[in-house]
């Protein structure tokens, strides 16, 4: 991104709003409005089922077939106002090298009149906007995950076009499939209620330097002077640099003191990261920024540039301010940032020290414990620790689902009793705004799923081995093998629970709940999400979305035997479920885990009296799935959903009462919905954001 690039700032364009229901789609925007509004204004706005809404801005099936394709899209979007609460980005970095989202008066040049077109725009802004004015709203590289604002911050946007630009760095792919479409883009989450505080992006970049080579650690700086504005409190950072880059670090400067804003790793999914303390930029500050490069294995000058051959130096910083107290109008943070000389900058001597596992040996040890396991973990050659079995999304399942348009989100994996792997996926359904109406009624689609929604995969090639399930389900989410070898699922659209016997694949001998006919009594659900099952036969189901409770009936399903509800919460906070979304049973201790997704936690239980045994926060932001493993008196597997960080896995180790490592795949998790491990400790994970499944194996030291 070059110097010309004006800071975010309340770019104006319109939107089309609709109603959300909240779910699977995606899972993360149900804690978008949680954290932003005041549940009560939530409520409001689902009444009247235009307040909020989802935008999506994709490249409509693009064929790039040059090395640095720049192209873009637009939208307009001019007689509405609106406010942008998060982004979903969908894409892949080996297809986008990057994408950026701009607000514009005009589209450039060379844009199409009708809606829905694409267009050639150059490199990094030049023909994305015709004229001054533009501002970027949003920017994405290396798979980085979901964001979403604080609470009550929002980008105030309306009279203006949205610009969807995609970098297409590397076009082999395209080149050797002349079939193959490109769909990237992002998903805006909107609202029409007023946040407190509007937010902003100041960019600090380097629009033109070089790179010498041969050089292990080589700065190119630059800064501004803040002028009259309102205070600016910076919440997320992200960096962008290519191959060269090391390390990134921003900062604000005031009487002399330098405060860092934040210190990224170019080569770390290009994500917002926040900014870990408080810090406020006030007229009369400066703001810096440092990018530091090595070269050592480059035997020719690389010059900041467009392409992948070039490098770049940007450090962004994603603001809120006040408009009550300031407000700036139509008036930039960039009209108001004058350029300094680096060379009057004097950064603080470690603004080039890396940050730590970067580098080339960071790839190979992310899964072996040494860059996320935590300061108490045991030793690397633990036989607990995991480490990704790449050679599993090197197979042939993989290829399945990089290809075939017939395997959908991916929401449960389980191991059955031969130790084969079974996923419950949507196949050609997905999980969208309108797919329930306000009562929580399926309202999409009369019509079954027509494809296959149950795999058998063979677990050490990945092969899929079996399938069935055709035209049987709706919206598929839970599967669970119990100990004789019967498949558990439930459909969230049917509000039903199913049990099918063993080698039985065309009916359940045992349905509970009535079929789309949501409800709380002891003969309906509303959207379950999970079940576990006892060596008796006792049933346990979470009730997720709606209800926040979790039921457990006899083997039979006539007889309500417990009920877990908020009134075994008190003493906590919070003292309610929000999503009971998984389980998992220790049945010889008499514990029940369930995942309070939305709350961060699982909680422990009894299982015999449904008494409150424990509470485990030690999984960061939303725990979407908990299973428990026996081994060395017993671990619980975890796995988190993306907010601000990385989504990630959590070896837990209970009579420690610590998380022994941390994991995640080479290429990161996108949605990790579901987990499960085998009897010899491998660890499988259905990603819904992917629509695959990760394999992690034991890591074996070569010590």
């Amino acid at each position: 991104m070059i110097g010309s690039f004006a800071s975010v700032f309340l770019c104006t364009v319109s939107f089309i709003t609709m109603s959300i229901s909240y779910g699977d789609y995606d899972e993360q925007l149900r804690s978008y409005y949680d954290n932003l509004y005041q549940r009560s204004s939530v409520k409001k706005q689902q009444s009247d089922g235009k307040s909020s809404g989802i935008v999506k801005l994709l490249m409509p099936g693009v064929h790039p077939t040059k090395h640095d394709s720049y192209l873009c899209t637009a939208v307009d979007l001019r007689n509405k106002k609106a406010y942008i609460a998060g982004f979903e980005p969908h894409a892949e970095m080996h297809t986008a090298h990057h994408m950026l989202l701009f607000g514009c008066p005009t589209p450039g040049e060379n844009a199409l009149a009708s809606e829905g077109k694409y267009w050639n725009c150059g490199d990094m802004g030049s023909g994305v906007c015709k004229g001054s004015g533009e501002r970027i709203l949003y920017a994405w590289g290396r798979n980085a995950p979901v964001l979403k604002l604080p609470k009550d911050v929002a980008f105030e946007v309306g009279g203006n076009y949205l610009v969807l630009q995609v970098h297409y760095g590397k076009v082999d792919n395209f080149v050797a499939n002349p079939s193959l479409k490109d769909y990237s883009g992002v998903d805006l989450q909107t609202t029409r209620v007023q946040p407190q505080y509007k937010a902003g992006i100041k960019i600090l970049a380097v629009s033109w330097s070089l790179v010498p080579p041969k050089k292990q650690a080589w700065h190119l700086d630059t800064g501004c002077g803040y002028g009259y504005g309102p205070d600016l409190h910076p919440f997320a950072f992200r960096v962008h640099a290519h191959s060269l880059g090391s390390v990134i670090t921003g900062y604000r400067i005031r009487d002399g003191k330098w405060t860092l804003i934040g210190k990224g790793d170019p080569q770390r999914p290009q994500a917002f990261y926040p900014v870990d303390k408080d810090v406020d930029i006030k007229s009369g500050d400066s703001m810096a920024a440092r990018c530091t490069y090595n070269s050592t294995q480059r035997d020719h000058v690389t010059y900041i540039g467009a392409t992948m051959k070039d490098e770049m130096c940007n450090f962004y910083m994603m603001y809120w301010y006040d408009p009550k107290l300031n407000d700036l109008g139509g008036v930039s943070v960039e009209d108001m940032c004058q350029i300094i000389d680096e060379r009057q900058l004097d950064f603080p001597s470690d603004s080039d020290v890396p940050l730590p596992g970067s580098g080339p040996k960071m790839e190979m040890k992310r899964n072996l414990g040494e860059r996320f396991c935590a300061p108490n973990c045991d030793d690397e050659s633990s036989p607990l620790l995991l480490e990704e079995d790449q050679s599993w999304q090197g197979n042939k399942l993989a290829d399945v689902m990089r290809r075939s348009s017939k395997l959908g989100q991916v929401t449960a994996v389980d191991i059955d009793s031969e130790g084969k792997v079974l996923i419950f996926h949507r196949a050609s359904r997905k999980w969208q705004a309108d797919s329930f109406d306000e009562h929580n009624i399926f309202s999409a689609t009369s019509d079954p799923i027509p494809e296959s929604t149950v795999m058998k995969l063979d677990p050490q090639t990945g092969e899929v081995i079996d399938s069935w399930g055709e035209r049987m389900f709706f919206m598929p989410h839970g599967l669970t093998i119990d100990q004789k070898g019967n498949i558990w699922l439930t459909d969230v659209a049917m509000h039903q629970v199913f049990k099918f016997p063993p080698g039985e694949k065309k009916r359940a001998s045992l349905t509970l709940g009535t079929q789309f006919v949501p409800g709380n009594d002891e003969n309906h659900f509303c959207k379950p999400t999970d079940v576990a099952v006892d060596s008796e036969g006792n049933i346990f189901v979470s009730d997720g979305y709606c209800n926040n409770r979790v039921i457990k009936f006899s083997p039979d399903g006539k007889k309500v035997l417990l009920m877990i509800t908020n009134e075994k919460l008190q003493g906590l906070v919070p003292s309610n479920f929000e999503i009971p979304h998984s389980l998992s049973l220790d049945e010889k201790n008499r514990r029940l885990f369930v995942a309070d997704r939305e709350n961060s936690r699982v909680l422990q239980f009894d299982s015999v009296n449904g008494h409150l045994v424990r509470e485990i926060k030690a999984f960061g932001e939303r725990a979407f799935a908990v299973h428990y493993h026996p081994e060395q008196g017993g671990v619980l597997h975890v796995v988190n959903g993306p907010s601000f960080s990385e989504a990630q896995g959590f070896t837990f180790i209970l009579n420690k009462g610590s998380v022994l490592q941390h994991w995640e795949p080479a290429l990161s998790f996108s949605q990790p919905h579901d987990v499960t491990s085998s009897q010899d400790g491998a660890v499988y994970v259905a990603d819904i954001g992917r629509n695959t499944v990760w394999k992690f194996k034991r890591h074996v030291s070569s010590q």
